[in-house]
């Protein structure tokens, strides 16, 4: 882009030293532009730095560009980057474009960026440390890839107005990610980000410390990882407490692990739909009264709605804790939860859903660490245990067994993909096969085996052994639920040798019909001396000396459908031919 050289700038008074304020007359800005005036506010180090010693305004109708010939500025004092009414772009870049605050002295110089009065800002791999916050108001402004730490106030804080959060990494900061004042509505989009450690100030506060959403759009948190260090920061908090407007949200996909808690929601007029989510671990609160809660629903009336499915919510001090009046669906008959709880626990006792309120629930189809009815009511607190709290219909539960649905081996060496079947005669076994070429010994070194079962059931290898004759590679496994019920599975890897084209003609086999129903005839070019048939599990079904001839008869009417492998030896060698029996 042709940079403007010459500039018209309009200096003003603010807080007793001058400023750039662009004169908003629809013309786009580099901070190499800036630079060019006299007042001192915008220097160059003559590379691609830039030093801001005052403050900037990008007026209405002006753009300032993020350019790749300039990758770095450093705010020096309390700095103030306002784009009011004004435009925000990066330009197409492989490398990162850095804003931060002064860190040379004792007391960092923290800067602040401001978008305002219907402003819009495209943030495209940018990268902000040492800053004092970016307020948002009424302005249509998007982050992707981009980098957030060392904020001494909440990193983003928006109202009236929906900000597009994607890709980013925000960790290492003071206060909340994400937030809002309450009351003020907006409904953020904020998916695939990762959030680790922040509110390292350790007050009690949420990492997405969000408020009322605008009743037009929908709030979204989508596909983040929300992790905690500190022992007072909560993961998300979405709260309606004055009954500003209307929240709708969706939380979906994400990863909350290690925090406070995990999910609070919290007053009235939200409808929530919570699903597809691991909470995980949120148990840094030591006094089980003040939090650790996977989800929570405090509701201050029954517009407080929250709907529930197939999440995952274990290892925190309570499941899910229900407070005061609430509209929660956790399964229906027609439509089942397929929430998992477990392990969640305080002073130990397991708590994997508190419904502390006078609203009953309805929670069909779920998981709660055991498959029975009398599982799920111990670890559920309700009408039952105190008669004011409301009822939790719970029946039936959601079973979980300790099965594999496939298998799969693959070895990288050879580039091959072999998938097991599940044996209809030997239960939780898998038979495979792999044919070796000619001369080459198996390795099971080479090889790498995965079980396909559901993403909280896991499994480990508990023994294997190798036999020669015939040559078969077992492996056992140890496959577990998460309420503790166990089963083993064996899979048996049966490895074929091939013959070479040269034993091929001198010990030429003929195997006919294939697939045979009932009869298959075996014509050799040399004496028949043995025959030995394997089924795919690698068990002997068949074995017989021959009387020398070059043809033999093999009665299958009885063998069970499927493939064998039929080991034909003659005087000339080995053999081995795939036979199907239908």
């Amino acid at each position: 882009m042709k940079k403007i050289v010459a500039l018209l700038f309009a200096f003003c008074i603010t807080l007793g030293y001058a400023q750039i304020t662009t004169p908003g007359t629809g013309k786009t800005y580099t901070f190499l532009d800036l630079s060019q005036d006299t007042s001192g506010t915008v220097i160059s180090d003559g590379h691609k730095g830039l030093a801001i010693y005052k403050d900037i305004t990008i007026s209405a109708g002006d753009t300032l560009l993020l350019d790749a010939a300039t990758m770095a500025v450093k705010c020096f004092g309390p700095i103030t980057i306002n784009i009011k009414g004004g435009h925000l772009c990066c330009e197409t870049r492989r490398d990162e474009f850095h804003f931060c605050g002064s860190d040379l002295s004792e007391t960092p110089s923290y800067f602040q960026m401001r978008l305002t009065d219907s402003a819009t800002a495209e943030f495209t791999k940018v990268v902000f440390e040492v800053c004092n916050g970016i307020f948002i108001s009424q302005s249509q402004v998007a982050f992707d890839q981009c980098h957030f730490q060392a904020f001494t106030a909440p990193v983003i804080k928006y109202m009236n107005c929906n900000p597009i959060i994607e890709h980013c990494y925000f960790h290492d900061n003071q206060s909340a990610a994400i937030t809002s004042a309450a009351n003020v509505t907006g409904s953020p989009i904020i998916r695939n980000n990762t959030f680790t450690n922040n509110v390292l100030s350790n007050v009690n506060q949420p990492q997405l410390n969000l408020g009322p959403g605008n009743a037009e759009d929908t709030l979204i948190i989508e596909g983040n990882l929300i992790e905690g260090r500190m022992d007072m920061s909560g993961g998300i908090a979405l709260a309606n407490l004055l009954k500003v407007g209307q929240t709708y949200a969706i939380i979906r996909n994400n990863i909350i692990k290690s925090n406070r808690y995990g999910y609070n929601q919290q007053g009235s007029n939200i409808t929530s739909l919570i699903e597809d989510n691991q909470f995980l671990d949120n148990d840094l609160e030591t006094n089980p009264n003040n939090g650790g809660s996977g989800i929570s629903i405090y509701g201050s009336d029954t517009t407080c709605v929250a709907k529930l499915r197939n999440n995952i919510i274990r290892g925190n001090l309570w499941g899910i804790t229900a407070i005061y009046y609430h509209t929660i669906d956790m399964g229906t008959a027609e439509d089942p939860g397929g929430n998992l709880l477990y392990s969640n626990s305080n002073n130990g006792t397991t708590y994997a859903l508190y419904n502390n309120a006078f609203s009953n629930i309805t929670a069909i189809g779920n998981y709660w660490g055991g498959n029975t009815e009398e599982f799920a009511e111990s670890v559920i607190v309700h009408q039952p245990d105190q008669s004011d709290l409301g009822l939790v219909t719970y029946a039936p539960v959601m079973e979980i067994k300790p099965t594999v649905s496939g298998c799969r081996a693959f070895c990288a060496n050879r580039d091959t993909l072999i998938e097991g079947t599940l044996s209809p005669n030997t239960p939780y076994t898998f038979a495979m096969q792999f044919e070796m070429p000619a001369g080459e010994i198996f390795d099971p070194t080479e090889w790498t085996f995965k079980l396909d079962v559901p993403e909280y059931v896991t499994y480990s290898l508990s023994d294997s052994s190798f036999t020669y004759n015939p040559k078969i590679y077992t492996r056992l496994y140890h496959v577990e639920t998460p309420g503790g019920a166990s089963q083993g599975w064996k899979i048996l890897f049966t490895i074929t040798e091939s013959v070479s084209v040269a034993d091929y003609e001198e010990t030429s086999v003929n195997l006919y019909p294939n697939p045979a129903t009932t009869r298959c005839h075996i014509q050799a070019s040399s004496p028949i001396q043995q025959i030995e048939v394997l089924n795919m599990l690698g068990q002997s079904v068949f074995r017989q000396a021959a009387d020398g001839n070059n043809h033999y008869e093999l009665s299958v009417g009885n063998w069970s459908k499927g493939l064998y492998l039929v080991n034909i030896q003659t005087a000339e060698g080995l053999n081995t031919s795939k036979l199907e029996v239908r």
